[in-house]
């Protein structure tokens, strides 16, 4: 069971894991440093999407040292129904950070966004080089493009998963966004342009590339970039 939410807490840090044992403790070790270096009163859930290999007993024992880490373990549903539902359980925390566990894009990019917080609903990085998969990559390519004309142009990186969110926003417009969505932060940058949320975009440096450069296709992943673009149709038809 989720520990409650203090009022004292500024930030919730929504982190989906799958099959990310190996660098789980580097991850966590740094943001928790950075955070308490920052003086953030901050939580960070970290879901544990049905990892197969040991994430679940390395967040166990970083929840055991971290008073701030969290294990929230669920059945496997993908990344990005993981992500709508850590965004659900967000409660009244006033400010939303979703990163991906892979622990790819640096750290230090994250200060900026909290000293310009007050003045924005959303502060979105956008990678210098994108260490993702080769299909990844093109799902966010052809989403961005698909934005612009469905939207407006204003967010290239629209799928960048180095956000912080204005939560009162968030919960407002995230009845739009399907809980079973394969891409909910590409749905999130198209309600952002279109309702003119107030977005800042700055640059984020990929601290470490993929080891391999694989083309990352699968039937799953085929599927998800079909379906997100049914979204984006079915969500323009509401906005």
């Amino acid at each position: 069971m989720s520990e409650k939410i203090t009022d004292s807490t500024e930030l919730m840090i929504i982190v989906p894991v799958y099959n990310e044992a190996r660098i789980l403790r580097a991850f966590a070790e740094d943001w928790v440093a950075e955070m308490r270096r920052l003086g953030i009163n901050f939580k960070c859930r970290m879901y544990n999407d049905g990892s197969t290999d040991e994430s679940k007993k390395v967040i166990e024992e970083l929840a055991a040292d971290y008073r701030e880490i969290e294990l929230i373990d669920k059945k496997n549903t993908g990344h990005g129904p993981t992500i709508h539902k850590g965004y659900y359980e967000s409660g009244q925390c006033p400010w939303v950070f979703q990163v991906d566990s892979d622990h790819e894009l640096d750290i230090a990019a994250f200060k900026t966004l909290w000293q310009h917080r007050a003045s924005f609903d959303l502060l979105i990085g956008e990678r210098l080089q994108d260490g993702t998969t080769t299909f990844r990559k093109m799902l966010t390519s052809i989403s961005s493009v698909w934005v612009r004309i469905l939207f407006g142009n204003m967010i290239k990186d629209v799928n960048c998963p180095y956000r912080l969110i204005r939560n009162s926003v968030l919960q407002n417009e995230l009845q739009l966004i399907p809980a079973k969505a394969f891409a909910p932060n590409i749905l999130m940058s198209s309600l952002a342009v279109k309702k003119n949320w107030r977005i800042k975009i700055m640059p984020v440096q990929t601290k470490q590339q993929k080891t391999t450069a694989a083309f990352g296709y699968s039937a799953t992943m085929f599927f998800g970039a079909v379906k997100t673009f049914a979204d984006l149709f079915v969500m323009r038809t509401k906005v």
